[in-house]
């Protein structure tokens, strides 16, 4: 591809094209699930509340694992593969595409308030893109909890789609609390670790690409993930079905909440936190180098 010459003589902070951020975030949501697919599968297993998690290892690392090992790879390792990956590759596509725009508008309209406006932006996007691609991430929920031999992802897809709004909705509000605390925290952090990086030193691929960015990124997700945990824990059993029933297993987010906290104590919240904080590095590593690498290789400045 021959880049034209005012996308190869981007300047530092110039708006980076809509097509460009989708592009790139989508292939990035797609490297990143792939490589995570695993350990996507053991956290929400390990959420699950206790009627649903029995029969997946009984919410204990090793037996879980142990569990999903015996179902074999697609069944077990990489259940759920196809929904992850359209989950993925929309909210990151879409969410990336969002928080540059937002982070462009708002930083006109405040210049002088970097930390506020970059906060603002991540809200904003997490926002914008939970309420888009939800449905999806039920489905994936769903269909990662569901038995070998269980339903496909198809059948799972039409009956959330036949649930109606309310069925498509489930977890969103959760979802929206914890990305509003833990989106932020990320984003703060991230792009104000890089800009101290970067006016530090030369402005280049190798120094964008090195491990110091790895690891600020890293670094950053995981004390915005550990913080916003357990709202992650209640929007995955607010998603499940009842093993017996097949119906909703809670209803709402504060009851949800109490009944984690019943059964099992505070613990209970921090549930899947191992894989979760597991799936940090390969995760986040990758999504942001796949997507800085492929920003600048469409001439753009991250």
């Amino acid at each position: 591809m021959v880049l034209d010459q005012s996308a190869s003589s981007a300047l530092p902070g110039a708006p980076i094209p809509a097509h460009v951020t989708m592009v790139s975030g989508g292939l990035a949501g797609v490297a990143a699930a792939t490589a995570t697919n695993p350990l996507d599968v053991l956290r929400t297993r390990m959420q699950a509340s206790r009627s649903t998690a029995r029969a997946m290892g009984n919410k204990d690392l090793y037996a879980t694992f142990l569990h999903m090992s015996r179902a074999g790879v697609r069944q077990g390792l990489f259940s759920g593969w196809l929904a992850n990956v359209a989950a993925a590759v929309s909210s990151r596509a879409l969410h990336l595409t969002v928080y540059s725009q937002y982070k462009t508008l708002f930083g006109a309209w405040f210049p002088q308030h970097f930390n506020i406006t970059t906060g603002v932006a991540a809200l904003a996007a997490a926002a914008t893109t939970a309420a888009i691609v939800n449905p999806l991430y039920v489905v994936r929920v769903r269909v990662q909890l569901e038995p070998p031999g269980g339903q496909s992802v198809r059948a799972i897809a039409r009956e959330v789609w036949q649930s109606g709004p309310r069925g498509m909705g489930r977890g969103l509000l959760a979802g929206l609390l914890g990305k509003a605390i833990e989106n932020p925290v990320f984003f703060v952090l991230y792009e104000q670790g890089k800009k101290r990086l970067l006016r530090n030193e030369d402005v280049t691929a190798s120094t964008v690409m090195s491990a110091k960015v790895l690891m600020l990124s890293v670094v950053a997700r995981t004390c915005s993930a550990v913080v916003a945990y357990p709202l992650l824990v209640v929007q995955t059993q607010v998603r499940e079905l009842n093993p017996t029933t097949g119906c909703p297993a809670f209803r709402g987010v504060v009851s949800t909440a109490r009944s984690v906290l019943r059964d099992e104590g505070p613990r209970g919240l921090y549930h899947g936190l191992t894989p979760h904080l597991l799936r940090v590095l390969p995760s986040t590593g990758v999504t942001f180098l796949v997507y800085e690498m492929m920003v600048r290789w469409f001439g753009y400045q991250p």
